[in-house]
C-alpha cells in the first residue's frame, strides 16, 4: 500500500513540475512577444501555431518572426481576454 502511495505522489510531483515548466515557457513566450511589440499584454490576444506558422490575433506572421519564436511552437494556442473583461 505504501509503495502505491509513494508512486502516486511521485507521479503527481512529476506532473506538477511539468506544468510549471509549461507555464514558464508560455510566460517567456508572451513576454518576448510583448517586448517586440507584437502583443499588448493589457489587451486580449490570440497566439496560435498552424502548420509551422505563427498567427497573432488571426494574422499570419512573416517567416522571420515565426522562425524567431520557433522554440515556443509547442505551446499551442494561447488566448487571453483584455484586462477587466467580464465572463458570462
Amino acid at each position: 500500500m505504501h509503495k502505491q502511495i509513494d508512486d502516486a505522489m511521485n507521479n503527481a510531483k512529476e506532473g506538477i513540475e511539468k506544468a510549471k515548466q509549461q507555464l514558464q515557457q508560455m510566460k517567456d513566450f508572451t513576454d518576448a512577444l510583448a517586448a517586440d511589440g507584437l502583443i499588448d499584454k493589457k489587451k486580449g490576444y490570440t497566439i496560435e501555431w498552424k502548420n509551422g506558422n505563427l498567427y497573432i490575433n488571426g494574422t499570419q506572421q512573416p517567416k522571420n518572426i515565426s522562425d524567431k519564436y520557433r522554440k515556443y511552437e509547442s505551446t499551442g494556442k494561447i488566448k487571453t481576454e483584455p484586462d477587466g473583461a467580464e465572463h458570462f
